[in-house]
Formats: C-alpha cells, structure tokens, sequence
C-alpha cells in the first residue's frame, strides 16, 4: 500500500462547474509529485482539499493505510487534527508583516503546543505553562538548525518587507516544516520570484527531497517540475489527462501535454525576447 492514496475526488463549485473529476494517484513517502497544467485545471483546488480547507463532494483520502476522509461532512475539530499531517506553503507565503520572521514561524507552532500541553497537563495534573515552555524550548533548538540550513540566522529578527522574495518564501517552508507535517505542500513556490531567487527556493525543495521529505509541488515552472519531481500529473479540467516520471516533460505521449508544453515553450521564448528587447 502506498503512504498517499488519494481515490476519486470529484469537487464541483456552485455554479455547478466541475474542478476536480475521479482525481486519483498514489504517492510512496519520501518521493516528490508535480501538479502542472493550465490555471482553472484544479491543481490549487485539490492542495486546498488534501490540507482540509476545502470539502471535497466525493472520494477519499489514505494517509498510511489509514482513511482520514471519505467526503462525509467534518467537524472543524476533526478538520484541525487532520490538517496536521499536511504542510501547506501559500503562493502568496501569507507572512504577517507587524511580525519578524520568528514570530511568524512559531505562530503556528506555539498554538499547537499550547494545546496539547493542556492536554498533557489534565492528564499527568501538571502545570500546561510549564509543560509548554519545556517543549517551546526543546522545538527552539532544532527550529535553530532548520534556519540555519535554511540560511535565514541572520533574518529571524527582520520583518516581511526586509526579506528578498527567496527569503520570505523560505520563512513561510520553515513555519510549515516546524509543524511536522508528513506531506509538505508547495502552491507556486517560484512563482513571481526573479530567476536568482527561484533557484535559491528550488534549493531548498531540493534539499528537503534529500533529507527523505515528501512532498506534492504545484508548479508551473516545468524546470522546476524536472528538478525536483519523480512523478508528474498533467491535469486538465479537473481531470488526469497524463500520469508518469518526469521525462513525460522531455517525451510527452498525449498531443494534449504535448500542446501544453509546446504552449509553455513559446511563452517562455516570448518573455526571454521581451526582457532582451527591454
């Protein structure tokens, strides 16, 4: 059995329009997948599902043989706790700016401590600020190390708009792997970055698909998807139109990926033209 299954999810919106249709694929742990197809295709719909901030109408989720989900209705509860097993990195990296990039990385962390530091502390009748702090500290040193490889030391104290764009997408990774997610997600990681600070983030994707990270990256960027990807989905309306390793970006087999590539080529062909002209 494989770590993800996710089964038929079919999602439709109010006007009726279908987004996702008998989505399936199946994902092994540590192995990274690439989502790539034309915006409206239903990639960003279906992180939105998987991360549980959107219902899904049908189908199921299976997270190490274990079903979280079968599109019946969750309580917001239920939703907090199996949102936990997944990471998700926004487009936007949605970093407060009236915090330093500490202080936004360990929001996250610092509610879900609090939280099962009361538990802990109903059951072994402790004091939950004790119980807390401890753990704060213990996750202090490795958020530590993370920023370190990260090469974000030296920004912890700065805020949003003292970071590069590599730099705050780099913060919003690091506010999402201190949660320990078992999947981390990626929604355009590169996307609005220069070229110099796309590779800075591929970097560090790189880097995570080497320490045995999994993880699920919706991209346009097919040098990104190349880099970093063992399987591909090619969607398309909703639906999977091609399923393989990466070299279906080289040797596409449907004349659909081989248009969408094409398509891709020549915009790339044009923007280059356009900054030479420039």
């Amino acid at each position: 059995m494989s770590y993800l299954e996710i089964k038929n999810i079919a999602k439709r919106f109010e006007d009726n329009k279908v987004v996702l249709k008998d989505f399936s694929f199946s994902l092994e742990k540590g192995e990274t997948i690439s989502l790539i197809g034309n915006s409206g295709s239903g990639k960003t719909t279906f992180l939105r599902i998987l991360n549980f901030l959107l219902p899904m109408d049908s189908g199921s989720i299976v997270l190490e043989g274990k079903e979280l989900c079968n599109g019946s209705s969750l309580s917001y509860q239920e939703k907090q706790k199996l949102n936990s097993n997944f990471g998700l990195v926004f487009q936007n990296m949605n970093l407060f700016p009236q915090y330093t990039a500490l202080d936004n990385i360990l929001l996250p962390l610092k509610s879900k401590l609090k939280k099962e530091a009361k538990e802990q502390a109903k059951e072994e009748k402790k004091k939950w600020k004790l119980i807390y702090q401890e753990r704060l500290d213990q996750e202090m040193t490795s958020l530590k190390e993370l920023a370190s490889t990260f090469l974000l030391t030296e920004k912890l104290n700065h805020y949003p708009n003292q970071l590069s764009g590599g730099e705050a997408q780099r913060v919003a990774i690091l506010r999402a792997l201190v949660l320990k997610p078992k999947i981390l997600c990626f929604d355009e990681p590169t996307s609005a970055l220069d070229p110099k600070l796309k590779q800075e983030v591929a970097n560090t994707i790189l880097h995570l698909k080497k320490v045995g990270t999994t993880m699920i990256v919706v991209t346009h960027e097919m040098e990104l998807a190349l880099a970093v990807s063992d399987k591909v989905i090619y969607l398309e309306k909703g639906s999977i139109i091609e399923v393989g390793d990466k070299s279906i970006l080289l040797t596409p087999k449907s004349d659909k990926l081989k248009a969408f590539l094409s398509l891709r080529s020549t915009d790339d062909e044009s923007k280059e033209e356009k900054r030479r002209a420039f």
